[in-house]
């Protein structure tokens, strides 16, 4: 809202997206306030929800969006097909015992849909969500220390284990590591960068960069809907056509980039509080 009144450009789609994150805050607001615990409830519907999942990659064909090898849905690409399954596994393994003792049913149901939730990450190969786990593995880890609930060296040696032997039995996960890997060595910093999975986000940061000075207060407003022209000058000595029309019309890959291109520094704040202000909350809990 300040970053479009500030543009006097009152776009409805600048509003959009952010609407929803309105909502997230009275809804947040409203459970704590009344005290909801909807933990004994997800306990049993994340993990049935990804043996469901599971069986339905089984039991329908479904579209390989972007390669034979990247599983995903009608609905959903590799990339957010991948970080939820993966999401929802971690919930469903570090839900284990947590409420109280868990009995053998229960146990074996969390600890499947743990092992179901890694599976489909893997297989959507999508690298996002790998990034993620030693930085949620942290914060789970600080909380079982703080509670004393479950001994973290257990829990500790037994994600590691878990890890261990899905790396050994996933090819596709070393090498799509060393893939990363490779392209960040051979990225070229000077001419043209070239197209490849990573050179491409290194490439919308570049571009990024040089849009956040050109406008770091209030940002651009939807960049849909400006011209190649508009762009600094520099951006076309190192990003292709390609690359900058993939970062105008699909974002740059990143929510907290294309915030703080879109709405600038005061679009950034927002973002960042998005995830700091629940992190704090349930620290502080």
């Amino acid at each position: 809202a300040l970053s479009s009144l500030y543009r006097n450009n009152n776009d409805w789609a600048d509003y959009d997206s952010p609407s929803r994150f309105l909502l997230g805050i009275v809804i947040f607001i409203f459970g704590i306030r009344n005290n909801i615990n909807i933990a004994p409830i997800l306990q049993y519907t994340i993990p049935a929800s990804l043996f469901i999942n599971f069986i339905h990659q089984l039991a329908f064909p479904q579209p390989r969006l972007w390669g034979p090898d990247r599983m995903s849905t009608s609905f959903s690409d590799p990339l957010v097909f991948g970080y939820t399954s993966l999401t929802f596994g971690l919930i469903s393994l570090f839900s284990i015992n947590l409420i109280n003792s868990d009995s053998k049913t229960k146990f074996l149901l969390k600890l499947t849909g743990g092992a179901i939730g890694i599976y489909l990450s893997i297989k959507s190969g999508s690298r996002t969500g790998w990034l993620a786990v030693p930085i949620i593995l942290g914060v789970f880890f600080i909380k079982l220390r703080k509670h004393n609930t479950i001994s973290p060296r257990r829990w500790a040696i037994g994600v590691t284990t878990m890890i261990a032997m899905a790396i050994v039995l996933f090819p596709v996960i070393s090498n799509r590591t060393s893939l990363a890997l490779n392209e960040i060595i051979e990225y070229e910093w000077s001419g043209i960068a070239p197209e490849t999975s990573i050179g491409l986000r290194i490439t919308f940061l570049r571009i990024a960069a040089k849009m956040f000075l050109q406008h770091p207060l209030f940002g651009y407003g939807d960049i849909r809907n400006i011209s190649p022209l508009e762009l600094p000058s520099e951006v076309s000595t190192f990003a292709s056509h390609e690359s900058i029309r993939i970062a105008i019309t699909a974002g740059f890959h990143n929510e907290l980039i294309t915030n703080l291109i879109r709405s600038g520094i005061v679009g950034c704040i927002s973002s960042l509080l998005l995830f700091l202000t629940p992190l704090l909350f349930f620290f502080c809990k």
